[in-house]
């Protein structure tokens, strides 16, 4: 059994990952519009997907910079954009699936160039599937 399966919150309706992942399996989250260079998963990307992996990634993000596990600025920049571009482009989805706290730290505190050019071809690949 895989030990990512999503339990299920009856009442709310909420998906909850199983369990805090360790390691962000960047092919995943390319599939599913992370704006950066790499092999995509071959995969179908769906929400649920999208926000365990993008949880693992934020959670793995938020630990000190000295952090063995720690990324560099163009996994933060892009998981700030993909971020970004949920949260512009689909309000509703990110109030209902990505507002818990460790998403909110993870979004960018200064939007950037950077983050405006790569939320473009972010949003292009999310619309595909949400």
């Amino acid at each position: 059994m895989d030990p990512r399966k999503d339990q299920i919150s009856s009442d709310v309706n909420i998906v909850a990952p199983a369990f805090t992942s360790q390691h962000v399996d960047w092919s995943v989250l390319i599939a599913c519009g992370l704006p950066l260079s790499g092999s995509r998963a071959d995969i179908a990307p769906t929400q649920h997907l999208l926000r365990n992996e993008l949880r693992s990634a934020c959670e793995i993000m938020m630990r000190p910079p000295g952090s063995s596990k720690a990324f560099g600025p163009r996994q933060r920049v892009a998981i700030e954009t993909l971020l970004f571009s949920l949260k512009t482009r689909f309000p509703e989805l990110f109030k209902r699936l990505f507002s818990d706290h460790v998403f909110k730290m993870c979004l960018p505190k200064h939007i950037s160039g950077k983050h405006i050019k790569l939320r473009r071809s972010t949003t292009t690949l999310l619309l595909a599937y949400l």
